[in-house]
This record gives structure tokens, C-alpha cells and sequence, in this order.
């Protein structure tokens, strides 16, 4: 329908169209082009901006954390505290004092900071400083002696511990979050001897100073977790302490293979970043939405679709204008065609184009006068004409006068030589005796392969040898009876059709064999032409006005011996055809059972 549609057009218009379409197919390309790598930029630029802002977060954080050890571990410059510690007992009333006097500086300097303990290694005394208590700390340090193992295993260097969620109590209305910073103090003259532990309790608070005021994008954030995955820091307070390891982002980006990944939360995507921290291995993840970039990628698509827009615009109006001056002297053309009469004198066509179209004026202008001429001749000739057929009409050739005129033109081939014009002759002669003479009685076999033979002998002349035909026949068969002209629409086929585009190299067979029963006669007539295409095939199947002569042949041996017996045709397209013939075994003298093979 829409090829009919196109068809129907006028000239001009389709000219148009495929303008059009040729310069919208490059445009799009280019703008669809142009926008991926556009949305691809941004998308990088944002991966980069975000890697920055992160990064930033990151070493602010890591400086924080340096202060507070850098502060935390001036107390090896303090000999007082040391000599206390090194001490059996707790009665050094100035080591003490100097113990609390470091310990409430470190608070005092520090707001973030929420307390401070230190545990001697020599005698059972704890030294702490903490406005608000220090009952649920202790609670806490008891429970998870993991943490007491990690600060023994890093030999003297400072561990930092996960956050961890302080209730409510009578110093605070709602819940605190806390990280946990400590060390345990060496005994630098004594083989490194452990002699105390220092903790300090660090709000996470401390952090909101540095993150709050960042803006990944829009609608993102940066999330603070330990390697296991533990949040150490999120704006959103209810989920820090929750574990993360499950997340495939969190996967993925922790093998370190990939800089980014994707994960869906909450039925959003964000696509998440990670930045790791050499000082304490904390891990610092940004997650956009992916409906953030996209924002950032709208105008770009917008003003990207309005200029293609403007220029497919532009462009279609200057291929309108094209295909209007170009098809304009068409039109002219046409018009005049329209108003041609052949009985008067043509109006000629006026152009200066050296071109196809101006060539078409000319000869349109030619052959403008040529037809007037003709027609003039015409009308002369017209009255002979009809004497003419008149003339014919009354000497209509009989049979006989054709069979006579072959005659007296095979002996004119004969005297002058001429061999292969004269079996030509004899070979239509006999062909059309065999058509006309036999009517539509049944032939021997061997009557039918003789008139196949000369009937070939003729097609081959006209093909120059571009094909064979081998015949191949049981000698018994060669008395059997079969209709007349059986072979001539199967042979006509494979010859006209099947070797018509062949250059050379074409193979027909004739073959012919019985059952082991004798009561069938197998004719098979096959070929490697062009074959039947897979429509034609269909039409002949479906009783079309195709293939009626070999559709008039199954009939026949259907109607005449039963269903059993008619015509059935395999052909694949390029390759060739085979036909194979089924009718009784009808004989007019057996001969012996062996094979004749001829091959011209």
C-alpha cells in the first residue's frame, strides 16, 4: 500500500522526498551522534566534579583525624605522665594531676571530642575526662572486646573504630553518634612495653562541619563507611552504624576494578563513586541519581533536537525549491504531450537546457513532426493495407502447400550445399506431420522420442549447443503406449525457460522405466535450469492461468486411468527441475529387458 502510495505521486514529490530523506538520514546521524557524546562529556565532567568534591572531603577528614592523633599522641613528650605510667602504683600525686591536666586540655581544644579515658597497663586505675558520664562508654568497651583486640594488634598506632550509637540518657535527649579513636602507649627505653591504653569518643558531628555544605549533585550524597561497610558518617543519622558489604555497588567498587557502578535504592538508581583513604583505609562513596545527570543533559537534548529541527527545515524547503526547478520543464513537457494532436501541426517546445530535459524538448519537438508525417503516410497506405488482408484471407495455406514448400526448399539447401539448413527443413517437416497427422491419438514411445529428437535437433540450432539431452530408456519400454505429444510441454519448458539465460553447461534427461510389477510406466524428464520459482510453483498448484498445457496432461491420466496415476513436478529455484510422468503400462511388443543409452 505504501509503495502504491509513493507510486502515485507526482514527480516532484517523491524528487522532494528522497531529498529530504537523503539529508535527514546524515543530520540525524550527526545529531544523535553529537548528542551521545554530549551526554557522555557531561556525564564525565560530572564523574570528575564529583571525584574532586570527594576527594576534597576525603582529605579534610584525613586532616581532622591527623590533628586529633598529632594532639592525642603529644602526651610521649609529657615525662610526667610517662614516669607515672611506668610506675607500680598511683600514688604519684603529680603524675596524676598531669594525666587529667592532658586529659581535659585534649577536650577542651577539641569540641567534637566527647571524652577521653586512659587505661594504665600497671595498676588498675582509669583515668577519664568526660562532662556527661562515662557509664555507657565503659558499657560499650566491655561488650566489644574486638575493639581492645584491634588497638592491641596495630602496635602502637592509632585505630579508628566504628561508629557506634549512644541512647538517650539524662545528657542527651535523643541519640548520639560516636567513632572511637585510640592507641596504646609504648614504653619507648623499654623494648616497647605497652603502658596504657588512650581512647577518645569523637561525635560525629565533626564531620557535618566538613560534608554538610558539599553537594555531589542535586539529589546525592556522600556516604563514610569503614572496609567492612560499616557507615561511619550519613546527613541521614538513622542509618550510620547499618552495614552496606550486601550492596552490589559496594562489591564491585571495593575490588577495585571499575571506577564507577550502579545501584538501585529505594526504586532510584544512583550511580556511586568510591575514594578511598590511604590514612585509614575509610571509604568515602558518592551516590547520584541517574535522574540528576539527566537533568543535566535535557537542555542539551533540547537544543539539540530544535537546531536539527531548523535545519532539516531549512534543508526541505531549499529540496522543495530543487525538485520544483528541476521537474518544472518536465511538467511543460507533459502538458504538451497532454495537448498533442496528431492532426495538426505540434507546438514546439522552447528551451535553452543543454541538458537530459532540454535533449527531451528536442526529440519531443522531432518526434512531434516525424508522427505528423507518419500520420499522413498512414492515412495514404491505409486503403492498400485493407486490399492487403483481403488478398491474404484468400490464400490461406493448406497443410499441403506448407509440406510442398518445405519440400521444394529442402532440395534448394540440398543443391547448394546447404546440409544443415536441409535436416532443419526435414526435421520442422517432420515435427509438423507428427503434430497434425497423429491428432490426438496414443504414440509408441519409441514414436515420441524420434519426434523429441528432431525437435531438440531444432532447439539446439537456435541455442548453439548450450545444452544436452541425454535419453536414457529401458528397451522394453520403447513399444509401451503414452499420449501423443506427452513430452512436448515438459520439453519446451526445460528447453525455453530452464536454458534460455545459460550460457552453457545445460544437462536435460529423459528417462523411462517400469515397476517391478510392470503395471506403471515412469517417465522422468529432468533438467538443471533456471527452475520454477516458489510463486509460480504455488499458481500452478492453485489451477492459475499458468502452466495449462501440463496442467491438461494430470487431468487427462487422472481422468482417464485414476488418481493414482498424472504429473508431479519438484523444481527449487536455481538449481533445476524434475519432472516425473506415471501412467499404465500399456505395450505393444516386449523387447528385451535391458538399457539404451543415446546421448546427440
Amino acid at each position: 500500500m505504501r509503495t502504491l502510495f509513493f507510486q502515485q505521486m507526482n514527480l516532484q514529490k517523491k524528487l522532494a522526498i528522497i531529498l529530504v530523506l537523503f539529508i535527514f538520514a546524515p543530520i540525524t546521524i550527526i545529531g544523535i551522534f553529537y548528542n551521545v557524546n554530549a551526554q557522555r562529556y557531561v556525564s564525565n565532567q560530572i564523574d570528575q566534579d564529583t571525584s574532586q568534591t570527594v576527594t576534597l572531603v576525603k582529605e579534610n577528614t584525613d586532616l581532622l583525624l591527623q590533628n586529633y592523633e598529632t594532639q592525642i599522641k603529644s602526651i610521649y613528650q609529657n615525662e610526667e605522665i610517662i614516669r607515672q605510667l611506668q610506675a607500680n602504683k598511683t600514688d604519684i600525686k603529680k603524675g596524676n594531676e598531669e594525666i587529667y591536666l592532658f586529659l581535659r586540655k585534649f577536650i577542651r581544644d577539641n569540641e567534637s571530642i566527647e571524652s577521653i579515658y586512659l587505661f594504665p597497663s600497671r595498676f588498675n586505675q582509669l583515668f577519664f575526662w568526660d562532662y556527661k558520664g562515662s557509664n555507657y562508654f565503659i558499657h560499650q568497651w566491655k561488650n566489644h572486646p574486638e575493639w581492645q583486640k584491634s588497638i592491641t594488634k596495630s602496635n602502637g598506632k592509632i585505630v579508628w573504630i566504628k561508629t557506634y550509637r549512644s541512647p538517650p540518657n539524662r545528657y542527651h535527649s535523643k541519640n548520639n553518634y560516636y567513632f572511637l579513636g585510640g592507641f596504646q602507649i609504648k614504653n619507648i627505653s623499654n623494648a616497647l612495653e605497652p603502658l596504657g591504653t588512650i581512647l577518645f569518643n569523637v561525635r560525629t558531628e565533626a564531620f557535618d562541619q566538613i560534608m554538610n555544605d558539599i553537594e555531589v549533585s542535586k539529589n546525592g550524597f556522600i556516604l563514610l563507611v569503614d572496609p567492612m561497610g560499616n557507615i561511619i558518617w550519613h546527613r541521614n543519622t538513622s542509618i550510620i552504624g547499618e552495614n552496606i558489604a550486601h550492596l552490589e555497588a559496594f562489591k564491585k567498587l571495593s575490588k577495585k576494578n571499575q571506577a564507577f557502578a550502579y545501584q538501585k535504592l529505594n526504586g532510584i538508581v544512583y550511580r556511586v563513586g568510591m575514594i578511598q583513604s590511604k590514612y585509614n583505609q575509610w571509604q568515602y562513596l558518592s551516590f547520584i541519581p541517574t535522574g540528576d545527570i539527566e537533568d543535566k543533559t535535557k537542555d542539551i537534548k533540547k537544543y539539540t533536537l530544535i537546531i536539527l529541527l531548523i535545519i532539516i527545515s531549512i534543508f526541505s524547503l531549499l529540496a522543495w525549491m530543487l525538485a520544483f526547478f528541476i521537474t518544472q520543464p518536465l511538467r511543460k513537457l507533459l502538458l504538451a504531450m497532454n495537448k498533442f494532436d496528431p492532426t495538426h501541426l505540434p507546438q514546439q517546445l522552447i528551451t535553452n537546457s543543454k541538458d537530459e530535459i532540454g535533449e527531451l524538448h528536442e526529440a519531443f519537438n522531432q518526434l512531434g513532426g516525424r508522427i505528423r508525417q507518419l500520420v499522413t503516410e498512414v492515412q495514404t497506405i491505409s486503403s492498400k493495407e485493407k486490399e492487403a488482408e483481403l488478398r491474404a484471407l484468400q490464400a490461406q495455406l493448406n497443410p499441403h502447400f506448407i509440406y510442398n514448400t518445405l519440400d521444394t526448399t529442402n532440395w534448394m539447401a540440398i543443391e547448394n550445399n546447404e546440409w544443415e539448413i536441409s535436416q532443419m527443413i526435414t526435421s520442422l517437416g517432420d515435427i509438423m506431420r507428427y503434430t497434425i497427422n497423429q491428432g490426438n491419438k496414443w504414440v509408441s514411445l519409441a514414436e515420441e522420442i524420434e519426434w523429441v529428437q528432431k525437435y531438440v535437433y531444432i532447439q539446439k540450432t537456435r541455442f548453439e549447443d548450450r545444452f544436452q539431452v541425454n535419453i536414457e530408456l529401458e528397451e522394453l519400454c520403447l513399444s509401451c503406449l503414452i499420449p501423443h505429444l506427452l513430452f512436448q510441454p515438459f520439453i519446451e519448458n526445460a528447453i525455453i525457460h530452464g536454458m534460455e539465460d545459460r550460457e552453457g553447461g545445460g544437462k536435460i534427461e529423459i528417462r523411462a522405466f517400469t515397476d517391478s510389477s510392470k503395471k506403471q510406466l515412469f517417465v522422468q524428464i529432468n533438467d538443471n535450469g533456471q527452475g520454477i520459482r516458489p510463486e509460480t510453483m504455488l499458481q500452478i498448484k492453485q489451477r492459475n492461468n499458468v502452466g495449462i498445457g501440463i496442467r491438461n496432461i494430470h487431468d487427462r491420466l487422472q481422468i482417464e486411468f485414476g488418481t493414482e496415476y498424472g504429473v508431479e513436478i519438484k523444481s527449487e529455484w536455481g538449481k533445476g527441475t524434475n519432472i516425473t510422468i506415471t501412467i499404465p503400462y500399456l505395450e505393444i511388443d516386449r523387447g528385451e529387458d535391458n538399457v539404451s543409452s543415446i546421448r546427440y
